[in-house]
């Protein structure tokens, strides 16, 4: 959820920079999947756990983003699929000019 005012940017970065970037900070996740987050911390080699939160966002913070494009994932899945594949996207949330 957006709260005020704020321009977002999106910026496509890559997996061995989101894996940098997770190893370093630790950040907040909000995947609210248990397969998702693991199949996530398997591609990315860092511990991901699944958290049902809501998420405020407001301009000064950043998020970093896995879209999943593919077939729906079955139950339990841990590994892409055939013609599946995550993009990352680098987004800081910025006051308006």
């Amino acid at each position: 959820m957006l709260v005020g005012d704020a321009d977002m940017k999106f910026r496509e970065v890559s997996e061995k920079w989101a894996a940098e970037y997770c190893r370093d900070f630790k950040p907040i996740s909000a995947i609210g999947h248990s397969d998702t987050a693991k199949m996530l911390g398997i591609i990315l080699e860092v511990p991901i756990k699944a958290a049902r939160i809501s998420l405020e966002v407001k301009a000064g913070d950043y998020l970093l983003i896995a879209q999943y494009t593919g077939p729906r994932l079955p139950e339990k899945c841990v590994l892409l699929p055939a013609n599946a594949a995550f993009t990352w996207w680098w987004v800081s949330v910025e006051h308006p000019d």
